[in-house]
C-alpha cells in the first residue's frame, strides 16, 4: 500500500539573499538551483511537498559502506539546505528527491564527494537522505536497496544504480552526487515497474538537469551586472512585443535539459553553454484556439567571444531538427528543413544593427503527405548578447506577424534584433 504524496504548489519554499561567491554555510539555497517539475524521460513530473528525511534505511546503508565513519565526518561539515525538492509522476510510480548541502569551502565539499564515491555502497550512504525520501511513501517498507558494483562519472556527476522489490512491483533506482564550489547536490531517483531503458533515460536527463540548474544559478548569482543587463533586455522585449504581435508573453524560465537525439549535440551544447555561461530571460505565449506557441529568450554573455561560440552551434542544425521532429510524428511521416538563408543574414536591417542571425523553417508532413504544421526557430547575436525564438504553427494559421512562417519568424527576429542592437 502506498501513502500518497502531497502535491506542492511550489517546488520549494526557501528564500534567502544569494551572495556572489560561495554560499554562506547556513544560508538557504533558492529554488532556482534545484531540479524542477517538467518532462523527464518523456514523462510529466509534478512537484510534491518535500519533508524531513526519515532514517528508513540509514542503518542498513551505513552497514554496507566500509568508510561510513569517514562519510559521516565529511558530511557533518555540510548540512542540507532544507528538505530540497520532491518530484515525480502524479501516481508516485517515479519519484526523485534532490537536496543541496552547503559546506564551509570547496575543499570540504570535494572531500565529502571523494570519500562517498569510493564505492557504490558508500555513495548510497552519502545520498541516504534522498534515498530515504523516495521510499517514504511505502507503508510496508521494501528490503534495503542493493547497489551495483560500479560508480560512474558523467561530467562531474558521480552516480550508481540500485534495485529493490516491494510487495506490488520491482523497484529500480539511481543515486548521484555533484559538487560545485562549496555546494554538493545529492539526488536519488526511484522507479517502480521500470520500462526497458526508462531508468537509464531518466538518469541521463535528470542528472544533466541537476548539473545545469545548479551551475546556471551559480553563474547568475556571481554575475549581478549581467543579470541586470538581461533584465533590461527583457524589459525592452516586453515593451516591443505588443507593437508587433497579438500574443501576451509571460516569463518562462528554463526547467529541464532537453533529451535531444544524437544529431543535436550542437543544439544541446548551445542550451547548456548559454545557461551556464550566460544569464537568460525567457518568455512564452500560447494561443489555445489556434494551438500556436511562440517563445523567446534574451541571453547576456560575459564576452563577445562567448556569444559567438554559442551562435556557432546553430550554424548547421538541419539534420538535428529533422531527427528531433520526426521522432514525435507517426510512422511514415516526413520533415523538410530549410536554412534561411543558406548564407548571410535573414533579418532585414540586421547588418545595420550589428546583428548576425540564422533561421530554420521545418515543415512537418503526415504519413499521407499532407502538411501537419510548421516549426520555425531563429538564433541571433550582437556583441556579447544573444537571442533565440521559436514558433509552432499549425496548418492554416495566419498571424499578424506575417503571411508565411518565414515572415512570422522574421518579424519576431527583427524585434529581437532591435532589442539586441545598439
Amino acid at each position: 500500500m502506498l501513502r500518497p504524496f502531497v502535491v506542492a504548489t511550489t517546488a520549494l519554499a526557501l528564500t534567502a539573499a544569494v551572495p556572489a561567491g560561495a554560499v554562506d554555510p547556513g544560508a538557504a539555497v533558492p529554488p532556482d538551483a534545484y531540479l524542477t517539475a517538467g518532462t523527464y524521460a518523456r514523462t510529466p513530473f509534478v512537484a510534491f511537498t518535500a519533508r524531513d528525511a526519515q532514517p528508513l534505511y540509514t542503518d542498513a546503508l551505513k552497514g554496507s559502506c566500509p568508510r561510513a565513519a569517514e562519510v559521516d565526518a565529511a558530511l557533518a561539515k555540510g548540512p542540507s539546505s532544507g528538505n530540497g525538492v520532491l518530484l515525480g509522476t502524479s501516481d508516485g510510480r517515479i519519484v526523485v528527491n534532490e537536496r543541496i548541502h552547503v559546506f564551509p569551502n570547496a575543499k570540504a565539499a570535494r572531500n565529502f564527494v571523494t570519500t562517498a564515491r569510493s564505492s557504490a555502497a558508500c555513495l548510497g550512504y552519502g545520498a541516504r537522505d534522498a534515498i530515504n525520501s523516495v521510499f517514504v511513501q511505502y507503508a510496508q517498507l521494501p528490503p534495503p536497496p542493493t547497489f551495483a558494483s560500479a560508480v560512474s562519472n558523467d561530467d562531474g556527476v558521480w552516480a550508481t544504480t540500485f534495485e529493490s522489490t516491494s510487495a506490488a512491483a520491482p523497484l529500480a533506482g539511481a543515486a548521484a552526487l555533484l559538487t560545485w564550489d562549496n555546494l554538493v547536490a545529492e539526488a536519488t531517483a526511484r522507479v517502480a515497474n521500470a520500462k526497458p531503458g526508462e531508468l537509464e533515460e531518466l538518469e541521463r536527463q535528470a542528472w544533466a538537469s541537476l548539473r545545469y540548474r545548479l551551475l546556471a544559478w551559480k553563474f547568475e548569482a556571481s554575475n549581478p551586472k549581467l543579470a541586470k543587463d538581461a533584465d533590461e533586455g527583457a524589459k525592452r522585449f516586453i515593451e516591443w512585443a505588443p507593437t508587433a504581435n497579438p500574443f501576451v508573453f509571460q516569463p518562462s524560465p528554463r526547467s529541464v535539459v532537453p533529451a535531444n537525439p544524437a544529431a543535436c549535440r550542437a543544439a544541446t551544447d548551445a542550451f547548456l553553454s548559454s545557461g551556464t555561461n550566460g544569464v537568460i530571460r525567457g518568455f512564452r505565449a500560447q494561443d489555445p484556439a489556434t494551438r500556436t506557441t511562440v517563445g523567446a529568450e534574451i541571453i547576456v554573455f560575459p564576452t563577445k567571444g562567448t556569444a559567438g561560440h554559442w551562435f556557432g552551434d546553430y550554424s548547421n542544425l538541419g539534420t538535428c531538427l529533422h531527427d528531433l521532429y520526426l521522432a514525435s510524428l507517426p510512422a511514415g511521416s516526413s520533415v523538410d528543413v530549410e536554412r534561411v538563408p543558406k548564407r548571410g543574414s535573414a533579418t532585414i536591417g540586421a547588418k545595420k544593427l550589428g546583428v548576425r542571425d540564422v533561421f530554420y523553417i521545418s515543415t512537418l508532413n503526415g504519413p499521407d503527405g499532407l502538411q501537419i504544421g510548421t516549426t520555425a526557430i531563429a538564433a541571433l547575436t550582437a556583441g556579447s548578447r544573444g537571442a533565440f525564438t521559436f514558433m509552432q504553427l499549425p496548418v492554416g494559421v495566419t498571424l499578424p506577424l506575417g503571411d508565411t512562417p518565414s515572415a512570422n519568424l522574421e518579424t519576431m527576429a527583427g524585434g529581437l534584433a532591435t532589442v539586441l542592437g545598439p
